[in-house]
């Protein structure tokens, strides 16, 4: 069964969304991540994470 955040079981809810985008080092990603899962307090929070390579620099 569910047990939803917000809202009411059978019901669509629709909430104005949050959109955070941030530059960070690799060992920054898993200790960010599970601070965002832990307060957004959903069950399971959309995160997305994109590595980016710049020729700029050595990586």
């Amino acid at each position: 069964g569910s047990n939803p955040v917000f809202g009411s079981k059978g019901k669509v809810e629709n909430y104005k969304l949050l959109k955070i985008e941030i530059n960070v080092s690799t060992e920054q990603v898993r200790p960010i991540v599970e601070s965002l899962k832990e307060s957004l307090g959903w069950e399971e929070p959309l995160v997305n994470v994109f590595k980016l390579y710049n020729i700029e620099f050595d990586l």
